[in-house]
Formats: structure tokens, C-alpha cells, sequence
């Protein structure tokens, strides 16, 4: 019968390291699929240029939800005789 499963892997010339067993008897024939998996970016400024690109930005418009979060208090006050 027929089955299907997803194991990960990793290619190496023309090897592909399997990232986890594979449960398959030696000698069965199976078919390879490829399908790439983006690599997660190794920097902040990577990660955060990709998130930028995929954001849509048009189904974000509407209430700021960062309105009024500043803390506007100038603070405690100061004086140099203290």
C-alpha cells in the first residue's frame, strides 16, 4: 500500500542527511519529493528585515494600539543642592 510521511533533511552534495530515522525497511523504494524550507535568519537585522517583508501592512490599519503607552512624566525632579 501506499504511505506518506515527512522527515527533514539536510543536502550535502548530492547526499541528504535525514534529520530524524526514517521507518522504512532497507530495500523499499521511495520517492523523494523536494520542497525547500527557508532558513531562519542568523542576525537580528535579518530577521527583522524578513518579518518586515511579509508583514500586510494594509490589514494593520485602524486603532494605533501603541497610542498613550509612553509614560509622558518627565520623571522624578532634580536639583543640584540635594
Amino acid at each position: 500500500g501506499e504511505w506518506r510521511m515527512i522527515v527533514r533533511g539536510i543536502k550535502q552534495g548530492l547526499t541528504i542527511e535525514l534529520l530524524e530515522p526514517l521507518d522504512v525497511a532497507d530495500g523499499e523504494t521511495v520517492e523523494l519529493h523536494v520542497e525547500g524550507i527557508k532558513s531562519i535568519p542568523i542576525n537580528f537585522w535579518e530577521a527583522l528585515q524578513s518579518w518586515r517583508s511579509q508583514v500586510d501592512w494594509e490589514s494593520l490599519e485602524g486603532v494605533n494600539p501603541w497610542a498613550g503607552v509612553r509614560d509622558r512624566h518627565p520623571g522624578r525632579e532634580f536639583s543640584w543642592d540635594e
